[in-house]
């Protein structure tokens, strides 16, 4: 089970990269597309199949992933644009 849940954190990982290279040229004015908590879903299924092996480790390629930090920024900003819409309107 160790190299399933390896191949699912190796997964997560390359998610993460892409994430984090679209990330890159998006600041240079070009577009991008995120892959948001895909690579959540490959660390948890590579912390159910090794918790004994890999423990908290296998979540690591998640928080690296700006993808994922979608989770926690998200609401903050809906709330934000939310404010800013009600006071262009009134």
């Amino acid at each position: 089970m160790v190299y399933v849940a390896s191949a699912f954190m190796f997964l997560a990982a390359l998610v993460a990269v892409a994430n984090i290279g679209g990330w890159v040229t998006a600041t240079k004015g070009r577009g991008y597309s995120a892959i948001p908590l895909l690579s959540l879903v490959f660390c948890t299924i590579a912390f159910l199949t090794a918790r004994e092996t890999f423990a908290a480790w296998a979540f690591l390629p998640a928080l690296l992933d700006p993808g994922t930090w979608v989770l926690a920024v998200l609401p903050g900003f809906l709330i934000y644009r939310l404010i800013v819409n009600r006071q262009k309107s009134a």
